[in-house]
């Protein structure tokens, strides 16, 4: 089974990568709609439902950098969709895509040590599983 280092996944938002990030997640999930009945005999029976997807990023601060922390939360503060694409941009690898809205954003600057943000994007309308080609 080919592994892969976490390094070369990245996420971008609109065609641009986030500047220095240090990490990314996405968790992707499906409600369940309970339709269980006099005649399920004591088992549970479900239906698939709605799904969802969140996205979160973590990297350091670059005020200069032309897609950053500065960036995400502009996005947050307007309500602008943004496309994002989860991949590692090697062709026949997987990437995700879909758009999404930016949900929160949080800046930590502890003393003596470097500034960070987080984020976390709310996806909108269906996630794209795709082979890079």
């Amino acid at each position: 089974m080919a592994k892969k280092n976490g390094r070369i996944l990245i996420l971008e938002l609109d065609g641009i990568p986030i500047a220095a990030e240090t990490s990314c997640e996405i968790s992707w999930s499906r409600d369940m709609i309970d339709v269980t009945n006099k005649s399920s005999n004591s088992n549970r029976e479900i239906l698939p439902g709605l799904k969802s997807a969140s996205l979160s990023v973590e990297a350091l601060i670059d005020f200069a950098a032309t897609h950053g922390g500065h960036t995400f939360a502009t996005a947050l503060n307007n309500g602008t969709s943004m496309v994002f694409v989860l991949g590692d941009g090697v062709v026949g690898q997987t990437e995700f895509t879909g758009s999404c809205y930016a949900g929160d954003f949080t800046m930590s600057a502890a003393n003596e040590d470097v500034v960070t943000w987080s984020g976390t994007l709310e996806e909108t309308g269906a996630i794209t599983i795709q082979t890079i080609s």
